[in-house]
């Protein structure tokens, strides 16, 4: 026998088998073989999962489109990714890009003609490559941010007992160029000041309702529980995060769009734990265990799930953002300020003498209310 047996008895399996178990054994059947991975996207300000070749809108209970998702950010890329169209985007449009490239110096292995064979010497990539309609410079080759994050009432549910962890999904959000630097900012100015990574608390992700264009703003919500921040890690350092960081697949083409012979489309497949809607003509829904998230059928279609994830609805926001992203000037260093003159120092005060064998009080630890006062400032 090769490999490892595995030491804990499994229950139901004849004695003289259960010597023959090892783990290698399931990898060779399983091995090798991923399903796409699902992914959040936004058209106009309504939110939207793609997963399986199926895409579900989201509305609460009133059918109203919700403007604001509760998750955790697990984690980033640290380069920005790219990604170009050939053509200008037009509603409807579900046509994989040109050239892309998850890490943001090579394209990736699924571009069949690239462009350049490194980001930084690409033609795309250079400032004034693109003119708006508005006449405006901009670049072909627009930045994105993969990101990838988790629901929040997935992970309560997970807690509660109600979800296995092997049913929490684990999405990949496109942070379009538009919406780059509210999101350094919020890392930088808000959480980093704080001592706060990201991925230790639920984040409120909505529209910025100041501009007349979708942009994403952050909001911290609440500090993940102790069970939370456990699950959370674990999808952080799990291989669903690092195939949605490192590997571009949601742009990959899958095999032309199969259907039944009534035309009819599969119902939509379970991303917030919500069951699907009944068909429209049967005018009932079921109740949703989870009512901030309620799936919708909208534009539904029946793909074969191969090896590589199916192809999203053209990401509008990427290119519709990237027209309006403002070459940022290089800050400014103010010099500093005349220096003050320094009044003379104020004789120190005499130390009081400490017994011999005195121990000063330990530090107290930090309270539940200090925390709850850190995230007071964090939303403040």
């Amino acid at each position: 026998m090769t490999g490892q047996a595995v030491t804990k008895p499994v229950a139901g399996l004849p004695a003289h088998l259960q010597q023959h178990v090892t783990a290698e054994a399931f990898d060779e059947f399983a091995g090798g073989v991923t399903s796409g991975f699902p992914v959040i996207s936004y058209r106009g300000r309504t939110w939207r999962i793609r997963k399986g070749g199926e895409e579900q809108v989201y509305l609460n209970e009133q059918q109203e489109a919700i403007q604001s998702i509760e998750c955790v950010m697990l984690k980033s890329n640290p380069v920005p990714s790219k990604v170009h169209y050939h053509d200008k985007y037009t509603e409807g449009d579900q046509s994989p890009p040109r050239c892309w490239s998850a890490n943001g110096v090579t394209p990736d292995d699924g571009v069949s003609n690239p462009i350049s064979p490194g980001c930084a010497a690409c033609p795309k990539n250079v400032w004034g490559s693109k003119i708006t309609d508005e006449g405006k410079k901009s670049r072909a080759c627009s930045d994105v941010r993969r990101v990838a994050i988790t629901f929040m009432h997935q992970l309560e549910e997970c807690i509660a007992g109600t979800r296995t962890k092997d049913d929490i999904d684990v999405l990949l959000l496109r942070i379009p160029p538009a919406t780059l630097n509210p999101l350094k900012d919020y890392a930088e100015k808000v959480l980093k000041p704080k001592g706060v990574p990201p991925y230790v608390l639920i984040t409120r992700i909505g529209f910025d309702t100041e501009v007349s264009f979708p942009k994403l703003s952050f909001k911290a919500f609440r500090f993940l529980s102790e069970a939370e921040i456990e699950v959370a890690m674990e999808l952080r350092n799990g291989e669903d995060t690092r195939r949605i960081l490192n590997e571009a697949l949601e742009n990959v083409p899958v095999p032309e769009e199969t259907f039944d012979g009534a035309g009819s489309t599969t119902s939509p497949v379970d991303v917030s734990g919500a069951p699907a809607q009944a068909p429209a003509e049967a005018k009932t829904q079921a109740p949703a265990p989870s009512p901030k998230l309620q799936p919708v059928e909208e534009e539904l279609f029946s793909v074969p799930v191969e090896d590589i994830a199916p192809v999203p609805t053209r990401a509008a926001e990427v290119e519709a953002d990237a027209e309006n992203v403002i070459e940022a000037a290089p800050d400014v260093i103010a010099p500093p300020p005349a220096a003050a003159a320094v009044p003379a120092p104020e004789p120190a005060p005499a130390v009081p003498a400490v017994e011999e064998g005195h121990v000063p009080p330990a530090a107290a630890a930090p309270s539940d209310g200090d925390f709850e006062a850190m995230l007071k400032s964090i939303l403040d």
